[in-house]
C-alpha cells in the first residue's frame, strides 16, 4: 500500500511538472511571436525612414500603416498600440499623411463606413481592410491640383475579389463623371480613369495577390497612362479616346480624395474589397530612376518581388 501511494503521489508531481513545462513553453511561444512582430514593425519603420521617397520632388501624399501616428483612433487612448485599433468607424479613425513638410499642410483622411486595421495584413505587416460595401477613407483636402495634367500614384494592395463590378483603390475629384483620377478594378483587370471619361485599357491582375502598382499620367503625349505592376517596366495604356496635350481635357477635380471607393456616385461608387497598405502621390511623372526607387522601397518593405 505504501508503494502504491508513493507511486500515485509521484505521478501527480510528474503531471504538475509537465503542466508547468507546457505553460512555460506556451508563454515562450507567445512571447516569441510578439517579439517577432515587434522586430517586423521596427524593420518596416527603418525601411520607411531610410527610403528616398521623402526626398523625391513633387511628393503630395504619403499614407502607410506602421509608423507612429500613421493610423489614429479617438476610441483608443493616447499611446495605444496600433494593433488595438481594429474597426475604424466614421468619425473615430483617420489615416494620416506622414510626409516631412515645412510649408505644406498634411492631408489626413477620415474613415467612412467601417475600415478595419488588420495587424497581420500584406506580408504580415499591418494593412487597412475594406469591405467592398461601405468602407473608405475620405478627405476634402486633395493632393493634386485642379486640372493637373501630370502626376503619379503608387499603391500597395491585395484584392479579395476580382473586377466585374469594380473596386476603386484611389480616387480624386468631385462627384461628377468628368472630374476624377482613379485606379479601379474592372473585368479586364486594373485600369486608370482620368477626367472626361478617359479610360485606360486594363492590366491583368489576380485576386489574393499582393501588388506594388505605380501609375503615371502624362497629358503631353498620346500614350499618356503607364501602369507599372510589380515591375519597373511599365505598360503603356493609351486612353480609349486619347487625351490631347490640352490639360483642360483632363478636368481633374481637386476638392476630394478617397481611398477604397470612387468619388463617382453614378452608376456606382465602386467600393473596394481587400487590403491597402500604402498610397503615395506625386504631382509629376516620375522618372525611370524614381520609379525604381519607389518600387524598390515598397517591394523591400512588403516582401513583394519587383521584376
Amino acid at each position: 500500500m505504501k508503494n502504491t501511494k508513493t507511486l500515485k503521489a509521484f505521478s501527480l508531481i510528474e503531471l504538475s511538472i509537465v503542466i508547468l513545462i507546457i505553460g512555460v513553453l506556451v508563454a515562450a511561444i507567445v512571447k516569441g511571436q510578439n517579439l517577432f512582430k515587434s522586430i517586423q514593425i521596427s524593420t518596416a519603420r527603418s525601411v520607411t525612414n531610410s527610403s528616398s521617397v521623402n526626398s523625391i520632388t513633387g511628393l503630395k501624399l504619403w499614407l502607410e500603416p506602421v509608423m507612429e501616428k500613421s493610423v489614429t483612433s479617438t476610441s483608443i487612448a493616447s499611446g495605444g498600440d496600433t494593433a488595438d485599433y481594429g474597426a475604424l468607424t466614421a468619425g473615430s479613425g483617420s489615416w494620416n499623411d506622414i510626409r516631412v513638410t515645412v510649408n505644406t499642410n498634411k492631408i489626413n483622411l477620415t474613415a467612412a463606413g467601417t475600415v478595419t486595421y488588420v495587424e497581420d495584413g500584406i506580408s504580415g505587416l499591418p494593412s487597412l481592410s475594406f469591405n467592398g460595401t461601405n468602407s473608405a477613407f475620405t478627405s476634402t483636402s486633395a493632393p493634386l491640383l485642379a486640372k493637373d495634367s501630370t502626376y503619379s500614384i503608387a499603391v500597395v494592395w491585395r484584392a479579395n475579389t476580382g473586377g466585374g463590378s469594380g473596386g476603386t483603390l484611389f480616387s480624386q475629384g468631385g462627384t461628377g463623371t468628368n472630374s476624377l483620377a482613379d485606379i479601379t478594378l474592372v473585368a479586364s483587370g486594373l485600369e486608370f480613369n482620368s477626367g472626361a471619361n478617359k479610360t485606360s485599357s486594363g492590366v491583368a491582375v489576380a485576386t489574393n495577390s499582393a501588388y506594388v502598382t505605380i501609375v503615371t499620367v502624362n497629358n503631353d503625349n498620346t500614350s499618356n497612362v503607364t501602369i507599372y505592376n510589380n515591375s519597373n517596366t511599365g505598360v503603356n495604356t493609351p486612353t480609349t479616346d486619347g487625351l490631347t496635350n490640352d490639360n483642360t481635357t483632363l478636368s481633374l477635380g481637386s476638392n476630394n480624395v478617397a481611398i477604397g471607393k470612387s468619388l463617382i456616385t453614378t452608376p456606382a461608387q465602386y467600393f473596394f474589397s481587400g487590403l491597402v497598405s500604402e498610397v503615395i502621390v506625386f504631382d509629376k511623372v516620375l522618372s525611370s530612376s524614381e520609379i525604381a526607387e519607389v518600387s524598390s522601397y515598397l517591394g523591400q518593405k512588403y516582401s513583394i518581388k519587383i521584376n
